[in-house]
């Protein structure tokens, strides 16, 4: 077992920004400590350390992959990808996600948490009815074909009944298209039970999930308005 002493010698050498992507990972209570405390050294603590861990992650959504993959979702980018500068999508939702995301990185985490209580007893986005608890509910589905499988899941930001139709739409669905390959056969029965276990299973609660957290993050960044870029900052000053 590593010590707090231990993981500050490992770390030693990483620049700020590289301890900060650190950070964003899972570690150890030790490791974390040590990454915080090396991380004061170099003076970024409180605010300015806030600021910074900011910077990173947009940076994060902003930078570009070598690989032929969309540099949002990490899916394989199959057909032609939309590009946005140097980087690649596998679809425009995506390129919009990515800079909703970038902008949405640099919001304090309390205005964040309340946008997201907001949303959370406010009006079904699917049924437009108020006084229900509203989450982001995921449906599974799976179509096969002979050699074709598809297996997917969705999420919608929605009330507890408009979310269990969705669980019920999609194992109607699957029970239809489901079955008709090998590895369909074995895996329909166990997404149909995945449906039908989301609806009896559920349990809302008072605080947001994560996932409504970062809804509400990229619905906030959506109402922002559009900040210029350097390059138009520049043209500007000459």
């Amino acid at each position: 077992m590593y010590s707090k002493e231990d993981f500050k010698r490992m770390f030693a050498a990483l620049d700020e920004s590289d301890l900060i992507q650190r950070g964003l990972g899972p570690l150890t209570q030790e490791a974390r400590e040590a990454l915080t405390q090396l991380l004061a050294e170099r003076g970024l603590a409180g605010h300015a350390l806030d600021l910074k861990v900011a910077e990173v992650r947009r940076s994060l959504f902003e930078r570009s992959g070598v690989t032929n993959h969309c540099d949002y979702c990490g899916k394989s980018v199959i057909l032609q990808p939309v590009r946005r500068g140097a980087q690649k999508f596998c679809s425009q939702r995506c390129s919009e996600d990515s800079m909703l995301s970038a902008r949405a990185a640099t919001l304090a985490p309390d205005l964040v948490y309340q946008h997201a209580i907001a949303m959370k007893f406010g009006e079904c986005p699917c049924c437009h009815r108020g006084g229900r608890t509203i989450e982001v509910r995921d449906a599974y589905h799976v179509v096969s074909l002979i050699w074709i499988y598809r297996y997917s899941e969705t999420d919608q930001l929605c009330c507890r009944e408009c979310g269990s139709k969705a669980n019920g739409w999609a194992a109607a669905v699957c029970a239809l298209t489901g079955w008709w390959s090998v590895l369909g056969l074995f895996s329909t029965p166990y997404v149909i039970m995945k449906n039908l276990l989301a609806v009896y299973r559920r349990r809302d609660g008072i605080e947001p999930s994560p996932k409504l957290l970062y809804r509400a993050q990229l619905d906030l960044a959506r109402k922002l308005p559009a900040l210029p870029d350097a390059a138009s900052l520049g043209t500007s000053a000459r």
